[in-house]
């Protein structure tokens, strides 16, 4: 019986950490809330199933040393390559290293592994910066661009997202 599901782990060495992370709902979506990591724990989860991404973004930047502006610092951005139940963990031991460690999250997640059977946790992705937090975010693009969705690089039909204004009479003339 599988009962923990880490993708990844990550330790940083750094003075001090700063956690970037994404909150929000409808007509509120994408809060920023900056934090400093301290000693102990910090978790960002879900427990909302297929909905994971509502009011609890999965992804983040941890800034190393001082707080990262969209043009400067060092930090490492990360998130899940899944769409469901997501748990993120940051631990500062008493060495000041961080420990990252992402997957799904357990909770109400037990699942039985027959034998010989393979069993894959989401893909953790991410990338470090020393140009800030808008270098970042365009190397993830670029990734989800390149190896995430469908001719990612190619040009789009539709320019906008025009929906809640024009609803389905919407077209490329």
């Amino acid at each position: 019986v599988i009962t923990e599901y880490a993708s990844s782990f990550l330790q940083l060495d750094a003075d001090r950490y700063w956690l970037t992370q994404f909150h929000g709902d409808w007509a509120h979506e994408v809060q920023i809330k900056e934090t400093e990591l301290t000693a102990g724990i910090k978790i960002l989860d879900s427990k909302l199933g297929t909905r994971a991404d509502f009011y609890q973004s999965p992804m983040f930047f941890v800034s190393l040393n001082e707080k990262s502006t969209e043009t400067s610092g060092d930090l490492i951005a990360g998130t899940l390559a899944w769409t469901g139940n997501f748990r993120f963990q940051f631990e500062i031991d008493q060495r000041n290293s961080l420990h990252i460690s992402s997957g799904m999250n357990p909770y109400a997640s037990e699942y039985t592994l027959e034998p010989g059977k393979p069993f894959n946790t989401p893909e953790f992705i991410f990338t470090y910066s020393h140009e800030g937090k808008g270098t970042a975010s365009r190397n993830l693009h670029q990734w989800a661009r390149s190896y995430a969705v469908l001719d990612g690089n190619k040009p789009r039909l539709t320019l906008l997202n025009n929906w809640e204004a024009t609803h389905t009479a919407f077209n490329e003339t």
